[in-house]
């Protein structure tokens, strides 16, 4: 499993299980993009730095996982390779925050403690005015 966020040009930021895509053309391997397996939007709403009597700096993320193209009915999903500007290691406590969500675990069962806590709200798919 190598679960990584990807920054796309359109500026979303995708959290899933990305492997690479290959197809096959004259008997030669050609590199097309990523497979994502149960893509996963990250939305940052709120960021802060807060002090506290224990540790001075403690970093605070409110974020929102939405599933990344919502009305297809595919959990795996096909991404172009220029699509993506850069991959990234997303923080422990997201990760497992998205594996939660998927209902998946990690191979080492292992939770590390980070300087950042996620918190999350449920996912609303549609508000009325």
């Amino acid at each position: 499993m190598s679960i990584k966020v990807a920054l796309l040009k359109s500026g979303e930021e995708v959290i899933s299980d990305f492997k690479e895509a290959f197809t096959t053309e004259d008997k030669v391997e050609k590199f097309i993009g990523y497979q994502l397996q149960d893509p996963y939007q990250v939305i940052v709403e709120k960021y802060e730095v807060v002090d506290t009597d224990d540790v001075d700096g403690v970093s605070r993320a409110k974020i929102k996982f939405m599933p990344w193209l919502t009305l297809s009915k595919n959990k795996k999903i096909l991404l172009p390779h220029d699509w993506i500007v850069t991959f990234y290691d997303p923080l422990e406590t997201v990760e497992e925050s998205y594996l939660n969500r998927v209902g998946k675990t990690k191979d080492d069962g292992e939770i590390e403690l980070s300087e950042v806590s996620v918190v999350e709200e449920p996912e609303v798919v549609s508000e009325s005015d």
